[in-house]
């Protein structure tokens, strides 16, 4: 245990190889169950540990849509309450998808709504 606090240390829990084992059977059953959920569209990979809901693009699409055009990745993060990690690759789905189009290196604008 650490001193400071009740909560047992994490590398000497580690150490223990019953947790480690017990561990890995937690990290093969969290993968099969990922893999399992974007097999039925329950969730979507967008990127590389970047996984969204259902609809979660065209909730983006309006919330972006509000926003002053042209607009900045930075400007992006912030309306969509996320970090730079996953706003750089939704951005870039958005883009894919005609959603969204960049207008030079820093900005991009929403195509109108109804088209």
């Amino acid at each position: 245990m650490d001193r400071r606090s009740s909560v047992p240390r994490t590398d000497v829990m580690l150490a223990d190889p019953r947790l480690a084992a017990a561990q890995e059977v937690l990290d093969r059953s969290l993968v099969k169950a990922l893999a399992a959920a974007l097999r039925s569209g329950a969730v979507m990979s967008i990127a590389k540990n970047v996984i969204l809901l259902p609809g979660v693009l065209d909730r983006a699409a309006d919330v972006l849509a509000r926003l002053p055009s042209p607009f900045t990745v930075s400007d992006a993060r912030v309306a969509l309450a996320t970090s730079r990690r996953v706003v750089l690759p939704l951005l870039e789905c958005l883009d894919a998808e005609g959603i969204t189009r960049r207008v030079d290196n820093d900005l991009r604008v929403c195509r109108p709504q109804g088209r």
